[in-house]
């Protein structure tokens, strides 16, 4: 038996959460969920588990047991505002699934990577969002800016929230002085266009002062990444949640 079988089997997927903060309120918005494989083995991390998945034909199956467990381990914060991720792909294929994992009531994002999608794909990936949207369900694009990511993504997929890639969050500080004006001048505009489409930013990958107080500057109110903190069980959040952002509170 393999690896990923024994995974699915034994449901042998845990759940971290990092806090995405609202600068505004200096507070906490939102968690996101971000799988891990087993402890101490070689599909620890999701970019090893998800590629392995992949090479079997089991991604999908992955994906859903990713959703369900981080749905079960953050059932003892239910009233906080939850991102999961969750593949184009997945939503496709077991767009039903997903729907009967889902709970009615609960403040839950799912986060589809911006990714280029053939015509028929995109516009059945459409369907599904707007179907979700209406159960209740908010959508954010992750990776923006990333790679050879489709922008007319953003015009058709109707998201609430766009999710700046940690590449333009650490173009910002390409040189020493923090002068990377095409970074910036990027950043404003995502930002721009995102209140046009009614939709909310957030930037990951904020890992220094530096970035944070640009993006501050540049208008970004969620912000998320290393400096606020590192991924952590869910345990750790109850048990610190008189001080919830004591880890990156310094910055705010």
């Amino acid at each position: 038996m393999d690896d990923v079988t024994r995974i699915l089997r034994d449901e042998k997927v845990s759940i971290v959460f990092q806090p995405i903060n609202d600068l505004k309120n200096n507070s906490t918005y939102a968690y996101e969920a971000l799988a891990r494989g087993p402890m101490g083995g070689n599909l620890y991390y999701p970019t090893s588990l998800f590629s392995v998945a992949q090479k079997l034909g089991k991604i999908d199956e992955i994906d859903l047991l990713c959703v369900k467990k981080a749905l079960q381990e953050s059932e003892v914060f239910p009233k906080v505002k939850l991102f999961i991720n969750v593949r184009p792909a997945t939503l496709l294929n077991r767009s039903q699934d997903i729907f009967k994992l889902l709970p009615k009531g609960r403040n839950i994002v799912l986060e589809v990577a911006e990714i280029g999608l053939g015509v028929k794909m995109q516009k059945e990936l459409i369907r599904v969002v707007r179907e979700l949207k209406e159960y209740g369900i908010k959508i954010a694009l992750d990776d923006i800016g990333a790679g050879d990511r489709n922008f007319t993504n953003l015009c058709e997929i109707p998201a609430d929230f766009l999710k700046i890639d940690k590449c333009i969050i650490q173009g910002l500080t390409k040189f020493k002085n923090g002068s990377a004006p095409h970074y910036l001048a990027l950043l404003k505009a995502l930002n721009t266009v995102s209140r046009e489409l009614g939709a909310m930013v957030i930037t990951e990958g904020v890992e220094t002062p530096l970035q944070l107080q640009i993006v501050r500057d540049a208008g970004i109110r969620l912000v998320q990444g290393f400096l606020i903190s590192h991924p952590k069980p869910a345990g750790y959040w109850i048990k610190n949640r008189r001080d919830i952002c004591a880890s990156g509170s310094r910055y705010l």
